[in-house]
């Protein structure tokens, strides 16, 4: 009986946690604990959002067609974005992995033609897109916050060159 309680107040704490890309969970993982993780080193600061970006080196990775791993910290060096490169062809299979665990948002797979996808899982946004000029794909997790400052500081920029 002490372990069925146990077990069900534990549900609750499971189930706010952000998705955990690489090992490293968004909104949680800290710089320190990052290293610990993966040889970094910083690849940009932004003074901005007061961010800085990091090449993780994915030589240790053990993932098939992974190109390029980045990690990006808040001025609290706390992770708000994974994002990446690997080859095209992980596509579909990403995208059906991911849609078994997120919420789909939204989905353009047309048979030519870029490919997109949009997920969400608690306060994370993941987006993932194959552009049909290029052999590789591109993945983003990022905090859902930072995700809508960026929208709306593109929107800005596009209606200011109009």
């Amino acid at each position: 009986m002490f372990y069925r309680i146990l077990f069900l107040l534990t549900i609750p704490f499971l189930s706010f946690a952000d998705p955990t890309p690489f090992g490293l969970e968004i909104n949680k993982t800290t710089l320190p604990e990052a290293r610990k993780l993966y040889s970094l080193a910083l690849a940009s600061k932004d003074k901005g959002s007061k961010t800085k970006t990091y090449q993780i080196d994915t030589r240790k990775i053990n993932f098939k067609g992974l190109l390029s791993l980045q990690a990006t910290f808040n001025e609290k060096e706390i992770l708000v974005a994974v994002h990446g490169t690997m080859e095209k062809t992980n596509f579909d299979r990403m995208l059906t992995t991911l849609d078994n665990k997120y919420v789909l948002v939204t989905k353009d797979v047309p048979s030519v033609g870029n490919k997109e996808a949009k997920l969400k899982d608690h306060n994370t946004i993941i987006f993932i897109e194959a552009p049909q000029d290029k052999m590789q794909m591109y993945f983003l997790y990022m905090n859902e916050q930072i995700w809508n400052k960026a929208l709306a500081t593109i929107a800005k920029n596009e209606k200011n060159q109009a």
